[in-house]
């Protein structure tokens, strides 16, 4: 079992996950890791109890180059040779030699980490994929001691925004839909999720500090908030209500739908 302690975030996309692994990032004893896609495809195997052949493991190749790019500010701090060394000679061959996924995934997940906080000086890494959300019941598996960082958003902000980017729902019914189906998963599985912390985006937008107590204190950390905020480059003032710029039909569409189909949603955003 890895020794390395682990801080899982993950959300609806667009819902702040890059905002408090940011501002992790900047506590003195948290090194923060973004968008290791190829997680997200090894849990989805997993969870299909499929091993995956040459051709999808070699296919992850280019996901990791593309996470090492600068402009994808990722925030990796391995070289590709290092990287490309843990998928291939951790993981590939840990499963063409037979070793079960799971195991092969998680000193595969080991490495990474390890090495993402000997470059920092840290000794717990945040780990920041939204899509993470779907796959809890894995996470559980892959690290039972993990803690998982949920952080909900209002759904107007976050419905508008999946469909003003070039990738994912075009339409409010589809966005209704992506954002059901995440934050659903989430909210299905978070009682089998032992060390699970919730946070609301409106909240650590207007309290910062006190969110981060909080946030320090139930993972058990030393609380580092004044050297935090003195170091992040985040201004807290820029940050809009996005949704507001949707008509009234829209706004309340989103309510009632969102409402209907997670109560606990629609009890924190007032849905009708």
């Amino acid at each position: 079992m890895n020794t390395e302690k682990v801080i899982f975030i993950g959300g609806s996309g667009r819902c702040g996950t890059t905002l408090i692994a940011e501002l992790l990032d900047c506590h003195p004893d948290i090194a923060s890791i973004f968008e290791v896609h190829s997680l997200v495809f090894l849990l989805k195997c997993i969870r299909n109890n499929a091993v995956p052949g040459g051709g999808l493991l070699n296919s992850q190749r280019e996901t990791i180059r593309h996470a090492l790019l600068p402009s994808t500010e990722y925030n990796w701090r391995l070289t590709e040779e290092e990287a490309l060394f843990a998928w291939e000679k951790i993981l590939t061959e840990g499963i063409r030699s037979g070793e079960p996924l799971l195991d092969a995934t998680r000193r595969w997940l080991g490495y990474l980490h390890r090495l993402q906080m000997l470059r920092d000086g840290s000794r717990y890494i945040a780990h920041k994929t939204p899509a993470l959300a779907l796959y809890l019941p894995e996470l559980r598996l892959l690290q039972p001691e993990a803690f998982f960082i949920h952080i909900v958003r209002r759904p107007q902000d976050v419905i508008l925004s999946y469909i003003e980017q070039d990738w994912g729902p075009d339409t409010l019914a589809e966005g209704i839909e992506w954002y059901c189906d995440r934050v659903g998963a989430v909210l299905e599985a978070k009682e089998r999720f032992p060390n699970y912390v919730e946070i609301r985006f409106e909240d650590l937008v207007s309290a910062p500090a006190r969110v981060l107590d909080e946030v320090q204190e139930v993972l058990g950390i030393e609380n580092a908030t004044g050297a935090i905020l003195s170091h992040s480059l985040i201004d807290f003032e820029k940050i809009t209500r996005r949704g507001d710029r949707l008509g009234g039909e829209e706004h309340a569409r989103i309510l009632r739908e969102v409402g209907r189909r997670l109560p606990h949603i629609g009890e924190i955003y007032g849905a009708p």
